[in-house]
């Protein structure tokens, strides 16, 4: 069975930022079979914290040193 791709950008700015962030990986993580179905790809989008916490979260991440826009790190992913 092929995988789909979900692509998760994320800037994230501050503490609650990084808590809706955490919120959304656990959300699908509690999805049943998820590592079976789905590769998980995060565009950091030059997150000045919680990229550290990206890495471990997702099968690709790519980081930016900056913000590029929900469009290009859509579109990288």
């Amino acid at each position: 069975m092929n995988k789909f791709s979900v692509i998760i950008p994320c800037w994230i700015l501050n503490e609650e930022l990084l808590n809706l962030t955490i919120n959304t990986f656990n959300s699908l993580k509690q999805t049943q079979s998820i590592e079976d179905i789905a590769e998980i790809i995060t565009i950091d989008n030059g997150s000045p914290i919680g990229g550290d916490y990206l890495h471990t979260v997702s099968e690709i991440c790519i980081r930016n040193s900056k913000n590029l826009g929900y469009p290009k790190a859509v579109n990288q992913g």
